[in-house]
């Protein structure tokens, strides 16, 4: 009996978690190039809350304006990894696959790109917006 409220009790708990979870994502692919001059990004922090650890492939965020710092895979050629600051504007039910592209193969320096975004039709922006004290 004590096993079985337990259990009740947790999945109570996993899926107020959930529900309250953001539908936002910033998303980096390692494995996928849009061209040769784009390359993968690693998410080192957001709104200052550095990532330690594992590499973050997708990590939930609220929606509105989020403080990235993001750094590049090494250009060819060159073991120097360049991190970079950004401002990003996130959307309310969006996923963006981030992502670097320079102006050669060779090039140290980079700029930020969205390589993919998908807008989730499912979800609601304006609840999305009031769970990230927006609105």
């Amino acid at each position: 009996m004590r096993l079985r409220t337990w259990s009740v009790l947790t999945l109570a708990i996993l899926a107020s978690a959930c529900s309250s979870l953001s539908k936002s994502w910033l998303e980096v692919d390692r494995m996928q190039r849009a061209d040769m001059l784009t390359f993968p990004v690693r998410i080192v922090s957001v709104d200052g809350q550095i990532l330690f650890g594992e590499n973050h492939i997708r990590l939930n965020v609220d929606p509105g304006l989020r403080s990235l710092v993001l750094e590049a895979a090494p250009a060819e050629l060159s073991n120097v990894v360049v991190q970079k600051s950004y401002s990003f504007a996130v959307q309310p039910c969006t996923s963006y696959v981030l992502g670097a592209r320079r102006a050669s193969t060779t090039a140290r320096d980079w700029e930020l790109v969205v390589v993919d975004k998908t807008v989730d039709a499912k979800c609601n922006p304006d609840e999305e917006r009031r769970k990230a004290g927006l609105i």
